[in-house]
């Protein structure tokens, strides 16, 4: 079971339920693999690359799944593209909680 404590996010699909956690070294894989920086990612997932989307999820869910490139685009094709958009945009936000939590309570100047 996914624990959002632990940066883990649920994906269920079909009988199964995936876990995604973009952990650091899911993250150096996956800016290794696109030869890009985090920036560049959060930029490409805004723009739906949906190379991006497809190894973004494949990083994520390298610890605690074994799946190629193929069989993730298969995935996201069971669980839907939105679906598929919603949880890596999740495992992002746990990745980094001080970034988001900043983002969600900016601290007024003094």
């Amino acid at each position: 079971m996914a624990n959002p404590a632990k940066g883990e996010v649920a994906l269920p699909a079909g009988d199964q339920t995936y876990t995604l956690k973009l952990g650091t070294n899911a993250l150096a894989e996956l800016t290794g693999m696109l030869s890009i920086g985090l920036a560049e990612v959060q930029s490409a997932l805004s723009a739906g690359r949906v190379d991006v989307i497809r190894a973004v999820m494949w990083a994520a869910l390298s610890k605690h799944h074994s799946l190629n490139l193929m069989e993730v685009g298969d995935l996201i094709d069971d669980v839907g593209f939105d679906a598929a958009l919603e949880a890596v945009g999740n495992a992002l936000k746990l990745a980094f909680p001080e970034a988001a939590a900043s983002e969600e309570n900016p601290q007024s100047a003094a």
